[in-house]
């Protein structure tokens, strides 16, 4: 992991305008004078802190522009009358420095009592740290650094020890009889009167876990979706700026913390991160890149916010199926190093919905989801949640089925110490302080199990990169914790119980979201309508997959009613404008010259692509085809011939019938008219007997013709008469 060394995150100089120059009660909140900028949480053997020395206190300025405090050893001969070696004086006396002199302005560092409870460190933080069990004090000047800007550093490197005897102490050690989380008070006072004062909380550890110590998994998270719920169309200048501010945090969280990073972001914002249209002049590396380098992982989640919940509850959970293929597809063509996970859930408005129903739940299951991530609010939201003594660092259990749920986790409500600008009057580090130390309470005063905890803004929002760097750094000096991305916390994280040691199960009370019973009959209209005219569209035209994509994303939760009946006229309109492309002359008429001549229809397509359809005849005097004729019509004007019997002749009326292949009508039916001229039956039966005449005529010719040329003898010779 990257360290920053002590004196790398110093907080800028705050003028605060106030001489502090009277007593201070020891229970009154930290100073302003000391800022907090950086220290070791985990201690075996030496306090690391470092403040910015902020105050403007004239008292603290005139003492450090007096110089070094330190005093001298005393000379040998000093204690003694003359420095023999038979002398009475102790040798440690020799070995002990002058104090400095009173008028000095010092640095008292105390050790506080053991705290165990979350509330415990609240209260500590905010000024009530408890009984002091060791202090030591320095003088100012001694701990001061300052900078070529004269910018005030105090450094504190002071020894803990384990506190062995009651008796043989160590005046230059703090000395903690027990391990644990220890609250350390730093006050500059003189003569008595407390100039500034801080308090913080170390985690005192002399010796290394035992081997079978309960592991803690830590990793950040952040769902990053497009603000107003939109989930179709292009970004509008609001979406587009609120959706790039999270990306470019991340993107800086991912830059400056060695932590995996689980990122829950909507599928139709990775084309953009991946074109560099969102991120812009941050760095020359790609957000994929920088969250693989620390084993980071994306959430595989559905394109157009799909709530299962509400696809469940009308048994439409296939509904699902292709809206998560083509988020996976999306994130995965922009983060191609970093793994797209498809073993959590992200119950979160930003990219999902927050309500999850047991068959909701049993739905993501169903799908491979073996673990759902949610805030703390939606947790509470749910019936059997447990309230103010949630321990967010165990996994809750959704309920899907009698005897059957899957897990939860949860955020803290130290989420709320990460957000971006959170807590003004506090600095990056001791908001790091707040969050590891309440973690660690947490720790060591529940079940001895392996726990996670999950590093996230308030309602799974991108965390302040500052405050986590702090963390991050904090947390690397415990070797009992273990950074890995959230996937892996399924198998690894023990259960959460309540009061009476049950485990915590939760489901939602109510319904989904959206109550999609509503919707359906429009849907399914929809689904009828576009898949009607798919049959007469070419099979690669683009407005077939945007009616299908549209008619899927009105199962959304992130539309309203509103949407759907605009985007259910949209689908309407453009449909008739396809089927209106077909026209047929209005009140057409044709001539049949012979029973069996084809019917010619002059059909026109309007319409820029080429439109398959059915064409029925309907008539009481033709033979017609029983079934309907396809055809493909080209753009433009097309005559079509369909094969017919006339029955009579004469003039009648034949109805056209448009229609799709799947059998529905495109246009209104129309009617022609047919004119039959072809030969009656009288005219039929005087040809046919002239023709017979001719016929024997010509025969008896033939036959007389032959009989005179065998009596003469002679052959007929071709041609002869």
């Amino acid at each position: 992991m990257r360290r920053v060394g002590l004196g790398r995150a110093i907080v800028a100089l705050v003028v605060t305008g106030t001489t502090i120059t009277g007593h201070r009660p020891a229970a009154q909140a930290n100073d302003p004078g000391l800022v907090l900028s950086e220290q070791r949480f985990t201690v075996s053997d030496a306090l690391d802190i470092e403040y910015a020395l902020v105050s403007t206190d004239q008292v603290i300025l005139d003492d450090l522009a007096r110089g070094p405090a330190t005093p001298t050893p005393l000379p040998d001969d000093a204690a003694t009358g003359d420095g023999g070696d038979d002398d009475p004086a102790s040798t440690s006396d020799r070995r002990t420095p002058l104090p400095p002199p009173d008028d000095r302005v010092m640095v008292r560092i105390a050790l506080h009592r053991v705290i165990t409870t979350r509330f415990a460190v609240s209260g500590a933080l905010i000024g009530d740290p408890g009984p002091v069990i060791d202090a030591v004090s320095r003088p100012l000047v001694d701990l001061v650094v300052t900078d070529p800007d004269g910018r005030h550093r105090l450094r504190l490197d002071q020894s803990v020890i384990p506190r062995r005897s009651s008796t043989d102490r160590r005046p230059d050690a703090l000395e903690a009889p027990t391990a644990g989380l220890h609250p350390v008070s730093v006050t500059i006072v003189r003569d008595g009167i407390e100039l500034a004062r801080h308090v913080t909380v170390i985690d005192h550890r002399p010796d290394p876990p035992a081997p079978d110590e309960p592991r803690l998994g830590v990793s950040i998270a952040a769902a990053i979706g497009v603000p107003g719920a939109a989930v179709d169309g292009a970004l509008t200048t609001s979406e587009m700026l609120g959706a790039r501010t999270a990306v470019e945090r991340a993107y800086l969280l991912a830059r400056d913390v060695d932590l995996p990073i689980t990122l829950a972001l909507e599928p139709r914002l990775a084309p953009l991160i991946a074109s560099g249209e969102i991120l812009v002049g941050l760095g020359p590396e790609p957000l994929d890149d920088l969250l693989a380098a620390d084993g980071g992982e994306v959430v595989a989640l559905p394109d157009g916010r799909i709530d299962p919940s509400g696809v469940a509850a009308v048994g439409e959970g296939d509904r699902l199926l292709d809206p998560l293929a083509e988020g996976r597809t999306l994130l995965e063509s922009a983060f191609a190093s970093t793994p797209v996970v498809d073993s959590l859930w992200v119950a979160e408005d930003r990219v999902t919905s927050s309500r999850l129903t047991s068959a909701g739940a049993g739905l993501v299951r169903d799908l491979g989801r073996t673990a759902v991530l949610m805030s703390r609010d939606a947790y509470l939201a749910h019936t059997g949640a447990i309230g103010a003594t949630t321990d967010a660092t165990l996994a809750a259990a959704v309920e899907i089925g009698p005897d059957d749920t899957m897990a939860a986790i949860v955020l803290d409500t130290t989420a709320a110490l990460l957000d971006v600008g959170a807590r003004p009057t506090l600095s990056a580090a001791e908001r790091a302080v707040r969050v590891i130390a309440e973690v660690t309470a947490m720790r060591r005063t529940g079940p001895a199990t392996d726990r996670w905890y999950i590093i996230s803004g308030t309602d799974l929002q991108v965390p302040d990169a500052e405050v986590v760097g702090h963390l991050a750094r904090m947390l690397a000096d415990d070797p009992t914790v273990d950074p890995a991305p959230l996937s892996a916390a399924v198998t690894r994280v023990g259960s959460m119980v309540d009061d009476s040691g049950d485990p915590v199960v939760i489901s939602w009370a109510s319904g989904p979201e959206v109550d999609l019973r509503d919707r359906l009959p429009t849907i399914n209209t929809l689904r009828a309508v576009v898949f009607d005219i798919s049959t007469v569209l070419p099979a690669d035209d683009a407005r077939l997959a945007e009616w299908v994509r549209t008619v899927d994303r009105l199962f959304s939760a992130g539309i309203d009613e509103t949407d759907v009946a605009r985007d259910a006229d949209r689908i309407r309109e453009e449909v008739s404008a396809v089927r209106s492309a077909v026209v047929l002359p209005p009140r057409a008429s044709f001539t049949l010259t012979d029973r069996n001549t084809p019917l010619p229809l002059l059909i026109e397509n309007r319409g820029p692509v080429p439109l398959r359809i059915g064409i029925r005849l309907v008539s009481d005097r033709l033979d017609v085809p029983a079934e309907a004729v396809e055809v493909v019509l080209r753009p433009g004007s097309n005559t079509v011939r369909i094969g017919v019997t006339a029955r009579t002749n004469g003039t009648f009326p034949v109805g056209v019938e448009i229609l799709s292949p799947a059998g529905n009508p495109l246009i209104e039916p129309l009617s022609l008219t047919a004119r039959v001229n072809s030969v009656s039956g009288l005219g039929r039966l005087v040809a046919v007997g002239l023709v017979l005449v001719l016929s024997s005529w010509w025969y008896s010719h033939f036959r007389r013709a032959r009989l005179g040329d065998r009596q003469d003898g002679t052959t007929p010779v071709a041609g002869d008469t």
